[in-house]
């Protein structure tokens, strides 16, 4: 897995979805800190449970 690319990608659909990393780190439950540093490529997303399935989901009308 290439970490600037999924970082990349979180960010897009973030900004596609007019999410701050505020609003989108509330909703995976876990830190703004946590969503920037995806964003950047420097850690692995580990998310606790099934959230984040919607927000990556490409059908944009069961998103987040």
């Amino acid at each position: 897995m290439d970490n600037i690319k999924t970082g990349a990608l979180i960010r897009e659909r973030r900004k596609e979805k007019g999410l701050t990393q505020r609003e989108l780190a509330e909703r995976l439950h876990v830190t703004d800190r946590a969503v920037s540093k995806w964003e950047r490529g420097g850690s692995l997303i580990k998310i606790p449970h099934q959230s984040h399935a919607d927000f990556c989901s490409t059908d944009t009308a069961g998103g987040l």
